[in-house]
């Protein structure tokens, strides 16, 4: 993919600060709030696409309380509110990608 392609997610980063030690557990915290963030970007796309559906509302309600949790603070250094706020802009941002299309990138506080 070349530069002109690339999806801008500059405004999403940084969030999380950098952990000093890469072990097993830290990796598995990442992994956790990564998949939220994940989980969240699609629910919000998907109630934009489906206001009637309270599956969506619900899922959207889950992963805010997970990301202001002191769970998700335990997890890792994420601004839950600050993480919020950025993932509610990028996907309400016309042409922005799913953030489960990204794949193996970096998501947006990586």
């Amino acid at each position: 993919m070349n530069r002109e392609t690339m999806h801008d997610l500059s405004d999403l980063m940084p969030v999380l600060r950098p952990v000093p030690e890469r072990d097993g557990l830290s990796l598995l915290a990442e992994a956790i709030v990564r998949r939220a963030a994940i989980d969240y970007d699609a629910a919000l796309r998907m109630r934009a696409l489906h206001p009637g559906n309270p599956r969506w509302a619900m899922l959207c309600r889950e992963n805010e309380t997970f990301f202001r949790s002191d769970w998700c603070a335990l997890l890792s250094a994420v601004d839950g509110e600050e993480l919020l706020r950025r993932l509610r802009d990028y996907a309400a941002r016309p042409g922005s990608v799913p953030l489960s299309r990204i794949g193996g990138d970096p998501l947006p506080w990586e």
